[in-house]
């Protein structure tokens, strides 16, 4: 009499069991993936044109040159959130780029936004809109006068120094690489000057001005439980 395989199969599953079960061991089975948390990679795309909020706290004013490219780390002045309410960015991210002439005004270039407090660094392709608003210093300006709560960039402090006589420019916290105290002996520079005795800077305003829109969608990756 022929056994059928699928009874045979059976059979000597049973016998190991109950071997299994006088000896006080049990063959380990194949576990079931079933009912097991599984993490997948969720893909959320923010599409160009949204505008992302920034802010700056540092000054109330930032000072330009036309030759000026200062870097500068804004943070993210809310919550992002997709259409389902859930938040893709943080208020507080920061956001890395560069504050630099760009045809007749000067705009923020974003590079980069770190995510899940600065764990995760995501290339990003945004920019200001065009900043025009100029600011003329004229010779003999005291300097507290223009520099209360005020940043400037390397060249913008440069042609304060001279117009001012405060070679030092104490007060001044100084952007990109001109560190306080250096200015001495600097000249005037050709960028901007007005007849020799005034110069004109790009004067921008962190609560309205560096607010970022995406150039292209920001495709956000994460693992999440389902």
């Amino acid at each position: 009499m022929s056994i059928n395989p699928v009874t045979r199969a059976g059979t000597a599953l049973l016998i190991t069991l109950l071997m299994g079960s006088m000896s006080g061991t049990f063959p380990v089975l194949a576990q079931s993936n079933i009912n097991r948390p599984r993490l997948i990679a969720q893909q959320i795309s923010i599409p160009a044109g949204t505008v992302i909020p920034l802010n700056y706290e540092k000054a109330d004013k930032i000072l330009v040159s036309k030759s000026d490219v200062i870097p500068l780390t804004l943070t993210v002045a809310r919550d992002i959130r997709d259409r389902n309410g859930s938040v893709v960015i943080a208020a507080g991210s920061e956001v890395k780029g560069t504050l630099e002439a760009a045809g007749r005004g000067v705009r923020f270039i974003a590079d980069e936004i770190a995510l899940d407090g600065g764990n995760r660094i995501i290339p990003l392709n945004a920019t200001s809109r065009l900043i025009t608003t100029t600011e003329t210093l004229r010779k003999g300006a005291k300097t507290q006068d223009i520099l209360a709560g005020t940043v400037a960039g390397a060249g913008a402090a440069t042609a304060i120094a001279a117009l001012t006589g405060d070679r030092k420019i104490e007060v001044l916290d100084v952007l990109a690489g001109a560190a306080v105290g250096t200015l001495a002996g600097w000249g005037l520079p050709t960028a901007g000057i007005v007849g020799g005795s005034s110069v004109q800077l790009y004067s921008v305003n962190p609560d309205r001005d560096l607010n970022i829109t995406l150039q292209s969608p920001l495709v956000i990756r994460r693992p999440v439980g389902k």
